[in-house]
């Protein structure tokens, strides 16, 4: 009886102690060893919200952890994918957010220009010489102004003209006056001559006179035209 009673109490003992080994179920090593697995798994769970990015390895914009505007910029591809981790970066570390400007996409002629050192060669070059010797007075148009026909580029100086050109007006006056009062004559000598009141060697005189009269108001004519032209060359167009 007493070795049956040992035999039976050994029986439980041993139940008792398998079955608080299976309620355990494992080891504190291997408790921590779970708990760090798990704690692992919702750490990186963390980080893939924060950069967005899927089981399939692709990103997720919209769980990105940035402002919507980033995250608009990144849909529409103003921000290429490959920068989203140095953007990230940037947020996470606590640094001031990039501003990121945005502009609706429209059609627009774009015009390029150049800034170059150069000298301008005109199409066509026009060389101008004065008709006369003189001295160049005045510079109206520089080199490089815009012109128009009959524009005055310089100016010649005119003194000594001018002086000839007013003695000549007067010569001319004077031409014109001595031409006026020997035609007189003329016409009333040809009166005379029909009545036999002058001798024919007296009209032909007069009628000589007349005649002198006129190519001197000629001359003073082409004399005056002349220098006329000259003011008007003094004057380069």
């Amino acid at each position: 009886i007493f070795l049956l009673g040992a035999i039976l109490a050994f029986t439980l003992s041993c139940g008792k102690s398998e079955d608080n080994g299976q309620n355990r179920g494992e080891s504190p090593s291997e408790k921590r060893h779970s708990g760090k697995a798990q704690s692992d798994k919702g750490a990186q769970a963390k980080r893939d919200q924060k950069s967005g990015s899927k089981s399939s390895g692709e990103i997720d914009v919209d769980k990105l952890d940035v402002p919507d505007q980033v995250k608009e910029a990144i849909k529409s591809g103003r921000i290429p994918k490959d920068q989203i981790p140095q953007i990230l970066a940037r947020f996470q570390s606590g640094g001031e957010a990039v501003p990121v400007s945005s502009a609706p996409v429209q059609r627009k002629n774009l015009n390029s220009y150049l800034v170059l050192n150069g000298i301008v060669e005109p199409e066509r070059k026009i060389e101008i010489f004065s008709r006369l010797s003189a001295y160049v007075k005045k510079i109206v148009k520089e080199e490089g102004a815009y012109v128009k026909e009959n524009d005055v580029l310089a100016l010649l100086d005119d003194t000594e003209i001018k002086i000839s050109y007013a003695q000549a007006n007067i010569q001319l006056e004077q031409a014109k006056l001595s031409l006026e009062e020997a035609e007189k004559n003329y016409i009333r000598n040809q009166e005379l001559i029909k009545r036999d009141l002058i001798s024919e060697q007296d009209f032909q005189t007069q009628e000589a006179l007349y005649k002198q009269r006129q190519l001197d108001y000629q001359d003073r004519m082409e004399s005056f035209k002349n220098l006329q032209l000259q003011l008007n060359w003094t004057k380069i167009r």
